[in-house]
């Protein structure tokens, strides 16, 4: 089922014209994963615009280092390990706590601001040359 998740999600990323931004979620209790550093390569290798949330900033399993030390890690591998020349923006968050919170809700408000800017503006542009034509 993962396998398939994974393919429907990359096939409606690539596919969705309207798309505004990927928010890709990261576990930041624990040290970076490869699932996850791979999937932000992805994202960055296919062009698509996409965040990076990281989550369950209050837990700390035993035994792991604070969450400080995983985002500053996860990070420094996009640039080491997978060629990013800029860390894409970043969100901490906790659901326990509320950390982050609203944050992440002004982010997703900006993102819909832009996308309805943006689609005003795509609007005008096609309404131009017919009006122009007019003259």
């Amino acid at each position: 089922m993962r396998k398939e998740f994974d393919q429907f999600t990359r096939q409606y990323f690539k596919q969705r014209t309207t798309l505004a931004m990927v928010l890709l979620l990261v576990d930041c209790s624990i040290p970076p994963q490869d699932v996850d550093l791979e999937y932000a390569a992805w994202l960055g290798q296919q062009g698509l615009p996409f965040s990076i949330v990281f989550t369950k900033a209050d837990k700390r399993k035993k035994g792991q280092p604070r969450y400080q030390v995983n985002v500053a890690a996860f990070k420094q591998a996009l640039l080491e390990k997978q060629g990013f020349s800029l860390v894409p923006p970043s969100l901490v968050t906790s659901a326990s706590s509320g950390m982050g919170k609203q944050q992440l809700l002004n982010f997703v408000a900006s993102l819909r601001v832009m996308y309805e800017q943006q689609q005003k503006r795509s609007k005008r542009q096609r309404a131009k040359p017919a009006a122009e034509e007019g003259d």
